[in-house]
């Protein structure tokens, strides 16, 4: 997930530990299914603090109604570290006018770690309080190197900026 605010729960065995991640980025629909975005601002709260490179982003939908299907790429900008690459089918489906959930199947690879990929099966809930906001919580489960499980549990809002009646663009 990308919300404004992710807490992960991590199982260690004997004990378990968290961690909080602040994310800032934006998507502008470049036409009605087609969305080119990035995410500026990853940064580490706690237990330490660090900032994650940005990254850059691609979703094309192909299905489109109350049941949405889309591919999307995403691509880290290597300034600390090499670059991690996400891939995966974003679904959609809409309960309503005002609420929506999000999923699909991600897999994800760190060039730093050389390790196996992760798959990552994300699950959102936005509900729109307005036209423009949308609030709500987000989860995901990572299976990394498609062994280890990890959960993470959030919450996050966004706002769509518009212009002569249509969207332009996500934050």
């Amino acid at each position: 997930p990308s919300g404004i605010v992710e807490t992960t729960f991590v199982d260690t065995g004997d004990d378990t530990e968290t961690f909080t991640v602040a994310n800032l980025g934006f998507g502008f629909g470049i036409t009605e299914d087609f969305e080119l975005g990035a995410h500026l601002v990853n940064l580490l709260v706690d237990p330490d603090t660090d900032l994650a490179d940005p990254s850059v982003y691609v979703m094309y939908r192909f299905i489109d109604g109350d049941f949405e299907l889309g591919v999307f790429g995403e691509v880290s900008v290597p300034f600390e570290r090499d670059s991690t690459v996400t891939g995966g089918m974003p679904i959609a489906l809409h309960l309503g006018d005002s609420v929506r959930i999000d999923t699909g199947p991600f897999v994800q690879h760190d060039f730093e770690l050389e390790n196996d990929p992760d798959f990552i099966a994300p699950f959102q809930l936005p509900i729109n309080v307005s036209r423009q906001v949308a609030i709500g919580p987000e989860a995901a489960t990572i299976l990394r190197e498609f062994e280890r499980d990890d959960f993470l549990l959030g919450f996050f809002a966004g706002y769509t900026f518009t212009s002569g009646g249509g969207t332009l663009g996500d934050i």
